[in-house]
């Protein structure tokens, strides 16, 4: 019992920071050579992964060959691997060993050591780059936008968005003012460093509102019902973003402007729908878009919307499924009073409207936290699930 014990300790306390820690530096510009290619730091760093892949599979046999969460997730790994047979993204696929690794950990655990890698590291690259330790890579196009040490301008702003997420949600009470002061501060840095806009605003909306989280849970009736309504982001977020892409026309003098201030992520996913078209099992597309090497507007297909992202390159049935257990994550985290939780998710939920990093194991913690699914599905029938929600009432 106690080498079971110990190896538990020691997966979440050094394996799994230092799959996180791979994973950020293979963002950085240290694993990226002057002609844009990956080099030998990305492959040894790969190389760390793959061994981490296989001590998390051995892991999770050894913890959970007896309990009931691992058919849960070897059911999402199967129906996954299904997905994956067309386009073949192993990296993902991968990816899915760790989870299946943590499933017994609790969510707040796997937040903790998530949120104190990414801030460390995130804070180690702006001192440094700042002090010329580490190359700071500059853009001018309009704007002054810093790199910080990584590999595009925006990687920076939007780790952090995830830090100050994980730490408010983690510590939604706890020296609420210091820690909003501190997580502000930082972010006005990031952008007038990097002028990245959305993530920008994105964060100093989150900041303001769990600083006022203690004192709308006050109001309890209306605090419920509107929190219980956070259940429909993910569907409301992927139906209206999709559908703003498909119907995106540069005469429409609305979509035009939006397109705009969008920085053209209207008209590349209205291009990605055109191009490749959606799928039932999704296609094998690459992607192609900017890095510090990188600037050409040429071959440029990126289509930053998460929820269009995964439509053209999952398919049909994988994104269905995706928004599904979101759903269902957000269900539980709201019958089970983790109501920090589902806002958490709503504002992720949201970013993913232009961001590509609501579906990414390397800048969103919160994927991890998907365990938390697993561990209520053996306790807890689909009708307890969804029982409790104020907005479900008959009046």
């Amino acid at each position: 019992m106690s080498d079971k014990i110990n190896l538990r300790k020691l997966y979440i306390t050094i394996i799994f920071p230092i799959y996180v820690l791979s994973n950020l530096l293979s963002a950085s510009s240290f694993a990226f050579a002057d002609e844009g290619a990956i080099n030998y730091f990305a492959e040894l760093l790969s190389y760390i992964r793959y061994v981490i892949y296989i001590i998390s599979i051995f892991y999770a046999c050894t913890r959970h060959i007896k309990k009931k969460p691992l058919v849960y997730a070897t059911l999402f790994t199967l129906l996954v691997l299904a997905c994956l047979v067309v386009n073949r993204n192993v990296t993902f696929l991968c990816s899915l060993f760790v989870f299946w690794a943590l499933v017994d950990f609790k969510w707040e655990t796997i937040l903790q050591k998530h949120h104190f890698v990414a801030l460390v590291t995130l804070l180690v690259f702006l001192f440094f780059s700042q002090i010329g330790v580490i190359e700071d890579f500059v853009r001018l196009d309009g704007r002054t936008r810093h790199f910080l040490g990584f590999n595009w301008t925006t990687y920076a702003p939007i780790i952090w968005f995830f830090v100050t997420l994980g730490g408010l949600c983690i510590n939604s009470d706890s020296h609420m003012i210091a820690r909003s002061l501190g997580y502000g501060i930082v972010t006005v840095i990031l952008y007038k460093l990097t002028g990245t806009r959305l993530a920008f605003g994105l964060t100093v909306v989150s900041i303001i509102f769990f600083l006022g989280f203690k004192h709308l849970k006050r109001h309890k009736k209306l605090f419920h019902f509107i929190t219980s309504l956070t259940i429909c982001a993910p569907i409301v977020c992927a139906v209206l973003s999709i559908l703003v892409h498909a119907i995106y026309r540069s005469d429409n003098p609305f979509l035009f402007r939006l397109n705009e201030l969008l920085s053209q992520r209207l008209y590349l996913g209205k291009m990605g729908l055109t191009n490749y078209g959606v799928t039932l099992w999704g296609q094998k597309i690459k992607w192609i878009g900017f890095n510090k090497n990188i600037i050409s507007t040429v071959d440029y297909n990126a289509v930053d919307c998460t929820y269009l992202h995964l439509l053209l390159e999952y398919g049909l049935v994988f994104t269905l499924v995706y928004i599904i257990l979101l759903t269902a994550g957000f269900v539980i985290a709201y019958k089970h009073g983790k109501y920090n939780m589902c806002w958490a998710l709503c504002f992720i939920c949201i970013l993913g409207m232009t961001e590509p990093w609501l579906f990414n194991f390397t800048f969103n913690p919160f994927m991890f936290c998907g365990v938390a699914l697993f561990q209520k599905l053996r306790a807890t029938k689909a009708t307890i699930i969804w029982g409790n929600l104020p907005f479900l009432y008959k009046t």
